[in-house]
């Protein structure tokens, strides 16, 4: 290997080495993996007894309490297994922690996104288990079309990756906002409202769906849930090519706020 070569993958080297120090640490901390879990587990409980309730009346739609339940499954499993790395971005600029960061050889910006997968690719498996089970228990079966399950795993995965993007592109605006918390409490309530979070979008006025197609919250969240009761290929790649085009648009709005910042920080000393 030449050196041009070696010092083309050394970087590289790090940020996998950091992302697999993250791995290591969820995996220790059991605490945390095991809160998750029985949240997704109660979330499935409460909607699985009001979608029985709601259907019992007579409410009868185009799905069964199994497709709803799945549905609930893949969309809680975006959000709940995603890190909230924001926070711990907004309390490094809050402490001064960052500017320890900076001299470092590596972007503080993909050290974060490396830690963030690195924690992801262990919260993943665990909540999504924990959910199919639960799931399964819920309904005793699989949805109408199980085989949508198989297109939706890579993409929920990959919808995660988004939702962390995007949270640590909001952890980094605390350079400017004093408190990032009122923005992520909007931010999770139009993921709630636009992206189908807990009722699929297709029950939703025409004139909503429109503007929630134009939204990520439609990507990563009924782009891929929707895959639980529609197990068609066409659909699965028009899913796949909205994550990505949102993936890119939230690694490029990370890449010039992580730009912005690291001037505001390096002027004022971090």
């Amino acid at each position: 290997m030449n050196p041009t070569t070696a010092q083309r993958v050394h970087p590289l080297a790090k940020y996998a080495a950091l992302g697999a120090i993250a791995a290591r640490q969820t995996l220790v901390d059991r605490a945390v993996l095991l809160g998750r879990a029985v949240f997704i587990g109660l979330f499935l409980l409460i909607f699985s007894q009001l979608w029985k309730t709601v259907l019992s009346m007579g409410q009868r739609g185009e799905h069964s309490v199994a497709d709803l339940v799945w549905y609930l499954l893949i969309t809680e499993t975006v959000l709940i297994a995603t890190p909230y790395l924001h926070l711990d971005i907004e309390k490094d600029i809050r402490n001064g922690d960052v500017a320890n960061h900076l001299p470092r050889p590596v972007s503080y910006l993909w050290s974060q996104v490396s830690q963030g997968i690195g924690q992801l690719v262990v919260r993943f498996p665990a909540v999504a288990l924990c959910g199919a089970l639960m799931a399964w228990g819920l309904t005793g079966e699989l949805p109408s079309n199980p085989a949508g399950l198989l297109y939706a795993l890579p993409l929920t995965f990959l919808a995660c990756c988004a939702v962390l993007i995007s949270n640590i592109t909001i952890g980094l605006l605390a350079v400017w906002i004093v408190d990032i918390n009122p923005l992520v409490f909007v931010w999770q309530k139009l993921s709630f409202i636009l992206g189908g979070l807990i009722f699929p979008m297709d029950i939703y006025p025409d004139w909503l769906r429109a503007v929630s197609e134009w939204t990520p919250f439609y990507a990563y969240l009924y782009g891929v849930g929707r895959l639980a009761y529609t197990p068609d290929p066409m659909v699965a790649l028009g899913s796949a090519g909205m994550l990505l085009f949102w993936c890119a648009v939230f690694v490029w709005i990370a890449l010039w706020v992580y730009r912005k910042a690291l001037r505001v920080m390096t002027i004022s000393g971090g």
